[in-house]
């Protein structure tokens, strides 16, 4: 289980990645200069613990060529949309439950106010996590416990990928986002379009966002919360693949043991608790 050490080293890197170019350019950032630092963290937290800890071969994708027409594309956008809208309502209640606690929303990132800030910002939060988070959740973490249960690799691809935010505002949405990207996994769905189902996911909270800045698409939202809820759901289930499509990198069926003897082994490996230990206390320091 040597994605354990991942998930535990990623905020670790994380925190000095952040220290080291607070270090090297002290003082009030700009709007490039935070995006920069986040790109930074991201690339760090995930390349370099995979890039020491696994060979090529685990995190390749595929040299197989797959054909994608536009209804595919079509497809997958939609259904990237729909998450969004689907977590976004799911946070909704959520945070609401937080703040009657006295909990406060953490700070929104800066929204850009030009083409060039738009397109940084785009690379670094949508397209960027897109493809490192994909990697490591869909295709390593997925793939070495799906060698036990598919079940198994949904619920707990889903669960770490929704840890490893550390935001426990946006954890429901973030565990219903990991589950569906775990099932289309589970039914072959490729990493590629996986990647770009999630790069979807990411822009849609982007432009969510920036309109939760404007009054009258606050208001519009919070009026037809309900309808929105449900068109989206409606819309999920209509355009999730239902068939088997592209690659899948998982063993073979008749060599996976049963689903309990990963639990068993995750329940006996003291880095699971050290990990959860963790993810609570990063989670509620940040609230």
């Amino acid at each position: 289980m040597r994605y354990l050490i991942i998930l535990i080293l990623m905020p670790l890197i994380q925190y000095t990645a952040r220290s080291v170019f607070r270090f090297l350019i002290p003082g009030p950032y700009e709007f490039w200069q935070t995006y920069c630092m986040i790109f930074i963290q991201h690339v760090c937290s995930i390349g370099i613990p995979l890039l020491l800890l696994y060979p090529k071969k685990k995190y390749y994708i595929s040299n197989q060529k797959e054909r994608t027409s536009i209804g595919d594309v079509s497809r997958f956008f939609l259904l990237g949309g729909c998450m969004q809208l689907l977590g976004t309502a799911l946070n909704y209640p959520f945070s609401m439950l937080l703040q009657h606690f006295g909990y406060t929303l953490p700070p929104a990132l800066p929204n850009p106010v030009d083409g060039w800030e738009l397109i940084l910002q785009t690379m670094v939060v949508c397209f960027t996590p897109a493809i490192l988070e994909e990697i490591l959740f869909r295709q390593i973490i997925y793939n070495e416990i799906a060698a036990y249960s598919k079940r198994s690799g949904i619920f707990f691809s889903a669960l770490f990928f929704s840890m490893a935010h550390f935001d426990l505002f946006n954890l429901p949405a973030t565990l219903l986002i990991g589950i569906s990207l775990g099932v289309l996994r589970s039914r072959n769905i490729s990493l590629v379009k996986c990647c770009f189902v999630h790069f979807v996911i990411n822009f849609s909270a982007s432009i969510l966002n920036l309109g939760f800045n404007f009054k009258t698409f606050s208001e519009f939202f919070h009026r037809y919360y309900p309808l929105t809820v449900f068109l989206a759901l409606v819309l999920y289930v209509a355009v999730f693949p239902k068939g088997q499509t592209g690659d899948v990198f998982i063993m073979k069926e008749e060599s996976k043991p049963s689903t309990d003897i990963y639990l068993f082994k995750l329940l006996k490996n003291p880095l699971f608790y050290l990990y959860c230990i963790l993810f609570f206390t990063i989670g509620v320091n940040q609230l």
